[in-house]
């Protein structure tokens, strides 16, 4: 018999449902708008009055090989006509 979910174990996981929701919005976003290049996507976490608030944010690299705009940044190669794949 399985284990019950724990509250941190379900947090978890919908934070992590969320992200990669916000991600794909992103990059829709990006590539809908014609835009060809590199992008940085990180969560942000916060808490008011004892929930847990994430968004997720993102900036425009000139260069695959430029530093990360943030130590949990994940970085996408956007191509218009092939679409986007992450490298970072």
């Amino acid at each position: 018999m399985l284990k019950p979910i724990t509250e941190a174990e379900r947090a978890k996981f919908t934070l992590k449902t969320q992200f990669q929701r916000g991600v794909e919005e992103l990059l829709a976003e990006s590539y809908e708008s014609g835009y060809s290049g590199y992008l940085d996507i990180w969560p942000v976490l916060s808490t008011k009055d004892k929930q847990v608030i994430m968004s997720v944010s993102s900036k425009k690299v000139g260069f695959a090989s430029s530093v990360a705009s943030n130590s949990e940044a994940i970085r996408y190669h956007i191509i218009q006509g092939k679409g986007c794949k992450r490298i970072k």
